[in-house]
């Protein structure tokens, strides 16, 4: 009873620390690797008059979550230019949903800090928006501009510049502010889109992301060889005996697809160093090493394929070799039974033997040993 007791005790303590243990692992479990989402802001003294709407606007994506587009964990930079690009004032942030109101107002507390001043160079904002684009597995970049910036280094350079020479006119009536969206994916622009308010903020689609290869055994489509049956045969005094064909492994390595490491958590987004332009190197961009072109070294799985065959036997013939264990017990039986024939036969052969005297006589002989 005491032994039960304590085993009770033992499991009944055992289990929080089983609790504790699985919920440290699914902490740290990798999550998904975080997007990029970078604002930029004219601050020149063209868009003075337009202040008000670029609050407005912002205070839409960020209350809308980017309309349904940005994903917990997903990283939120802003910069600023008018001469000069000013980048790393503003503190990255990784996105949560449940605490968008505290992100959209630290947004908008920085943007009011803000002084509208000098003239806008966009020349020395491109190119870092290029090579932030190029080490980023993918991106959006959405400018807060009067329409003047000048984009170069797209895919789509003609067409933005034709679609705001064709609204120049209202831009320049409602003085309001031009929202360029660009998106960028595994390191290349692949979209754009502007908008011009109130009417709100359009976004491109991203690619579908590519399916991952299952890892583990690939089984390919080339048939095993047939197997050679006639050095399994085994001629007996009873036939021949087909024996079991060993395993056949055969086939060719295949190089499998190995996912890019991820971030453990959203709170992981955030750079532990701060880079040039704010944000944390983007682990999806990762190039990974190209596999060695000779023989795989010792403890790799190589991919192969795995077959087992068994022949049927043929009519007349016993299929498996036959085991010595049966026929032990015969020999066995069969030792017996002749040793106790033997045995029988003697007995009767002494009784044979025997002189017999009938009942008669053995009672003449009994009467005359009594006178």
């Amino acid at each position: 009873m005491k032994i039960a007791t304590s085993l009770v005790t033992a499991l009944w303590l055992l289990v929080p620390s089983v609790s504790s243990l699985a919920a440290s692992l699914d902490t740290n479990a990798p999550g998904q690797i975080p997007d990029r989402y970078l604002f930029i802001l004219n601050i020149s003294t063209s868009m003075r008059t337009r202040a008000s709407v670029v609050q407005k606007t912002l205070t839409d994506l960020l209350a809308s979550g980017m309309h349904g587009e940005i994903r917990n964990g997903d990283q939120l930079g802003f910069w600023t230019f008018n001469d000069t690009l000013h980048t790393g004032e503003f503190e990255l942030l990784a996105w949560d949903g449940d605490n968008r109101n505290q992100i959209a107002r630290r947004v908008l507390e920085f943007v009011e800090q803000q002084r509208y001043s000098r003239t806008a160079d966009f020349s020395k904002v491109m190119p870092e928006v290029l090579a932030l684009v190029s080490e980023s597995r993918r991106i959006t970049v959405i400018l807060l501009g009067d329409g003047h910036e000048v984009i170069r280094g797209t895919p789509f350079d003609e067409a933005i510049e034709s679609s705001l020479l064709e609204h120049e006119d209202v831009r320049k009536q409602k003085q309001l502010p031009i929202i360029t969206v660009l998106r960028g994916s595994r390191g290349s622009l692949i979209g754009y889109w502007i908008s011009y308010p109130p009417w709100p903020v359009e976004f491109p689609a991203f690619p579908p992301e590519p399916r991952p290869e299952p890892l583990g055994v690939a089984w390919t489509n080339n048939p095993a060889p047939e197997p050679d049956l006639s050095r399994t045969l085994v001629t007996t005094n009873r036939g021949p005996i087909v024996f079991a064909e060993p395993l056949i492994v055969s086939g060719t390595r295949r190089q499998t697809s190995a996912l890019p490491p991820e971030p453990a958590t959203a709170a992981a987004a955030a750079p532990a160093v701060a880079s040039t332009n704010g944000f944390a190197p983007d682990l999806g961009q990762a190039k990974p090493s190209p596999a060695p072109a000779g023989p795989v070294a010792d403890g790799q799985d190589p991919v192969m394929q795995r077959e087992t065959r068994t022949p049927i036997p043929a009519s007349g013939q016993e299929a498996g070799p036959r085991s010595a264990v049966p026929a032990a017990f015969l020999v066995l039986g069969g030792g017996l039974a002749a040793v106790a024939v033997v045995a029988g036969g003697m007995m009767w052969m002494r009784r044979r033997s025997k002189p017999q005297t009938s009942l008669i006589t053995r009672s003449m002989d009994k009467r005359s040993d009594s006178e």
